[in-house]
C-alpha cells in the first residue's frame, strides 16, 4: 500500500545515486585522481610565475643586480631558462 510519499534515495540526482554506491576504492581513487589534478595544476602556475620573475630579473638595472649579488650575466642566463626549468 503506498501512501503517495517517495523514497529518499530516488529522489536524490542520478549522479549522487551512482557516486553512493561506488565501493571505497572506486571513491579513494577518484579522490586520488582529483588532487593529482590540483597538484598538477598549481605546478604549472608556480612555473608560470617564475618565468614572470626571470623576466624582471631580466630587466634590472646593474645596480639593482648588484644589490642582490646577481651579475648581467647570470640575469640574462636565468632569463634565457624555458619556463619549464
Amino acid at each position: 500500500m503506498s501512501c503517495g510519499r517517495t523514497s529518499t534515495l530516488t529522489a536524490l540526482p542520478h549522479s549522487f545515486e551512482t557516486a553512493a554506491r561506488r565501493p571505497w576504492y572506486r571513491r579513494a581513487l577518484v579522490s586520488l585522481g582529483v588532487l593529482l589534478d590540483k597538484h598538477r595544476r598549481r605546478q604549472f602556475w608556480f612555473k608560470l610565475e617564475k618565468a614572470r620573475q626571470r623576466g624582471v630579473l631580466k630587466d634590472l638595472d646593474d645596480r639593482l643586480l648588484a644589490d642582490i649579488t646577481i651579475t648581467r650575466e647570470q640575469a640574462e642566463r636565468e632569463a634565457r631558462k624555458p619556463f619549464w626549468r
